[in-house]
């Protein structure tokens, strides 16, 4: 037991070790079994955490552990409790001596490194070698052991598929071999380096025929551990093995009767039989709760488990019902079932109800804190996370997940920890903090390479293309939704080739590609609502509504709007409603309705400010700026655009800085600021085409060309402006082929090479008013009106 503690200094100098209570025997064999962690955790090797077997080696670690503390004051892998400890010795490097004690030679560093590898083969050979390669150091010679040393040898990624327990009882008990299955992959993820296959990707497998070894090529693993359960009124028969099928060996297998009253205790006999087989020291499943029973009351696990069940399998809204109804008799037999809570929690966010799920949870997190369960307080805070996204209300979301987070790394379970990052990425996302969101993306990423989990992966470039998405990348944002896309499908996950497909749609609208889009959208709609998943129809609401807004149909527009801000104020989502009421009211400024317009939008203003929301502050801005352009307020329009730019610029936000700017052109070239108007323009456009923005490239470009004639005084802009019109008809977004045609045959009028250009540029408006009075956009009416009277008052 090699600490500072049981290291002392006679009065002599002489070093004595002290407290040999772990020795190993010459003769009478290791007293220490493998199995068993003992020692002091702070510094035991990672063989001991595991209660594997030891030797020599053993006590080199903790010897480097006591010299990395010698040097730097601070212990090396000392965290907030046993299990974060264990955690770091397995798989954490300590901080680098550099940071801590700068005066600390390279030299030193590669000794403790070499003392502190996590495999044993790859440490000293023996204390003789460390204390070589310290007298050298000593002398000032180089160190010599280290450079025939073994290289620290990596453990390989195991990779196991728990296949669906057979049920060779009736057919109403499948509910109980999918439970016990689900259970038992989610604890076995936190396995440290072993990949296990999600429940989807074996539920394929059920009842299959096929050879192990041909499953096994197909999930890509190279362990299965294939069961059966019966139950009869007066017992449980389980049996299970484990195989290797590289090498076709079973590793582990076991028959065994339990009593009903047993029940909830199955899992953890699995748990604890595929442990033992691979070697993982039975105190490193007790710090990663592997296999801790969700309760010891048969009778509300045997609920709980239906719940599961009903829920999972859902195909209508009846089975969500059902699954609620379920996971609520357990809690009237047991009211304390931390898993039953969760599974309401999980239903109440799957209908919207977010603050229903929040109560919930409230005191299910106190109860798995009280008990000291890592793995439901991860759980239960990634949920939580969730419903507090759904209501916007992101500081307490970000809270959360990062408590999530910080769960899993204590417990060494890496899938939950990619789960939680997800949640988290999405949050600074939608708060615009892209550049943390794409560290986060890169320990994702890490993670599931380092689990081969493609899953996972799917998940992640499908979070990773929204980031794109937001920062304006479409064509990177695209390719990535198509990878995630073909890995949903390949491995059937509908609700996540929902995503996929909503996603892609959004790619397409925001590059004008309409039909694209509502295509992608259409496909979306009718997985959501075969699935009853309410938060994604809303979403699907809005983005219908967009399209149609660039496509003209602006009463259609505005009905879509209506009915996703109706519907995410039912569901709670204060973040989407401003935007959707927002839209709506932007929609109503381009028909005319100026005042409902403002109102709207200032109530989306007010509600994105209480959730620091920069997003729809920018929108409810901007459409507060048109509003008041076209009554004639303009300084309190320039105001509002002002305070729009500021904020997109501050939090990145290049989509609506490209916008802005564009409408800060529009409205001083309205009112004659042509000058201020040229210098809007080329900044808008210059922001547009590096993100590859079409409808503000044209908007920018057609008032830069515009105000850059009258600025100058010359015709030289009249050809660009036909060009720019000719993009503008190609983009198929009527208003801004409106925004051209009335530049463009302004223009025409004003600096005429011939006489027929007056002719031309005329009747090019009338063209223009009559398709704005067929759209109703009443301030392109008005505005053309003004030039065509202009003009012919003139002349």
């Amino acid at each position: 037991d090699i600490k500072p503690e049981n290291i002392h200094v006679d009065d002599n100098g002489r070093i004595k070790i002290l407290d040999f209570g772990l020795a190993k025997g010459g003769e009478e064999g290791n007293l220490t079994q493998a199995g068993t962690a003992l020692g002091t955790a702070n510094y035991m090797s990672p063989e001991q955490a595991q209660g594997l077997d030891v030797d020599c080696r053993t006590d080199i670690f903790s010897l480097g552990a006591v010299l990395y503390e010698m040097i730097t004051g601070k212990q090396a892998f000392r965290r907030a409790n046993v299990p974060a400890t264990m955690y770091a010795i397995l798989h954490e490097q300590p901080p680098p001596l550099a940071e801590v004690c700068p005066e600390a030679s390279r030299q030193i560093q590669q000794v403790i490194d070499h003392a502190l590898e996590k495999e044993p083969p790859a440490r000293y050979r023996s204390v003789q070698e460390l204390i070589e390669d310290l007298t050298a150091i000593a002398s000032g010679r180089a160190v010599t052991s280290q450079t025939s040393s073994v290289t620290a040898l990596k453990p390989a990624v195991r990779s196991l598929g728990v296949l669906y327990l057979r049920n060779l009882g009736a057919p109403s008990e499948d509910y109980l071999c999918y439970g016990i299955t689900e259970d038992l992959i989610v604890d076995l993820t936190r396995l440290g380096n072993i990949r296990v296959s999600s429940m989807r990707s074996i539920l394929k497998f059920k009842d299959s025929t096929d050879e192990l070894a041909d499953i096994a090529k197909q999930l890509e693993v190279d362990l299965v551990l294939d069961g059966s359960i019966m139950r009869t009124p007066a017992s449980v028969r389980v049996s299970a093995q484990l195989i290797d099928i590289t090498k076709d060996v079973i590793l582990w297998a076991e028959r065994w009767e339990e009593s009903p009253d047993n029940l909830p205790r199955i899992k953890q006999a699995l748990a604890r039989g595929v442990s033992t087989a691979l070697g993982i020291g039975s105190s490193l499943v007790e710090a990663a709760q592997i296999g801790t029973p969700e309760t010891e009351n048969p009778e509300a696990y045997d609920l709980y488990l239906q719940g599961k069940y009903a829920f999972d399998h859902k195909q209508e809204k009846d089975d969500v019902g059902k699954a609620l109804r379920l996971y609520n008799q357990a809690l009237t037999v047991e009211p304390g079932l931390i898993a039953a809570k969760a599974g309401v929690a999980e239903i109440l966010i799957n209908r919207g109800e977010y603050e229903g799920a929040v109560e919930e949870m409230e005191l299910a997190i106190a109860e798995s804190e009280r008990r000291q369960q890592l793995a439901d307080q991860a759980r239960l805070c990634r949920l939580m996370s969730e419903a507090h996204v759904g209501m916007s209300n992101w500081e307490e979301a970000t809270n959360f997940a990062n408590q999530s987070v910080q769960c899993c790394r204590k417990l060494g379970d890496l899938v939950g920890e990619s789960d939680a990052l997800g949640v988290l990425i999405d949050i600074l996302r939608r708060r615009a903090k892209f550049d943390r969101a794409l560290q986060l993306f890169e320990r994702t990423l890490e993670i599931n390479q380092q689990l081969e989990d493609h899953q996972k992966t799917t998940k992640a470039l499908n979070t990773m293309g929204s980031v794109h998405l937001s920062r304006g990348d479409y064509e990177r944002a695209r390719q990535l939704f198509g990878e995630a896309l073909l890995l949903a499908r390949r491995r059937e996950n509908k609700s996540l080739e929902a995503a996929c497909l909503c996603n892609i749609g959004l790619t397409y609208r925001y590059t004008g590609d309409s039909d694209d889009a509502l295509d992608y959208y259409e496909q979306a709609l009718a997985i959501f609502k075969q699935l009853g998943d309410e938060p994604h129809k809303a979403t699907l609401f809005y983005n219908i509504a967009v399209v149609y807004l660039a496509k003209g149909d602006y009463e259609k527009s505005k009905e879509y709007f209506e009915r996703a801000a109706t519907t995410h104020k039912v569901l709670g989502d204060k973040g989407n409603f401003a935007l959707a009421h927002n839209n709506r009211s932007a929609v109503l400024a381009i028909l005319g309705q100026y005042e409902r317009s403002i109102r709207g939008s200032e109530k989306a203003a007010e509600i994105s400010k209480e959730l620091d929301f920069p997003v729809g502050i920018v929108v409810a801005n901007d459409t507060l700026g048109f509003a008041h352009l076209c009554i004639g307020k303009v300084t309190e329009a320039e105001g509002y655009f002002q305070t729009a730019l500021v904020l997109a610029e501050h939090s990145d936000l290049q989509w609506h800085l490209a916008q802005t700017h564009a409408n800060l052109a529009e409205m001083q070239y309205i009112t004659g600021n042509y000058e201020r108007a040229l210098h809007f323009a080329c900044k808008g456009e210059q922001i547009a085409r590096a993100i590859d923005e079409e409808e503000f490239i044209i908007k920018s470009s057609a008032y830069r060309a515009a105000a850059a004639m009258i600025v100058q005084g010359a015709d030289t802009g009249v050809a660009e402006l036909a060009g720019i019109q000719e993009k503008a008809e190609a983009h198929r977004d009527p208003l801004y082929r409106l925004i051209a045609m009335r530049l463009h045959g302004q223009m025409m009028i004003k600096f005429p090479v011939a006489d027929e250009d007056i002719v031309k540029g005329r009747q090019l408006l009338r063209n223009a008013l009559a398709m704005a009075t067929n759209m109703k956009v009443a301030h392109e009416i008005n505005w053309i009106s003004d030039i065509i009277a202009e003009s012919e008052a003139t002349n």
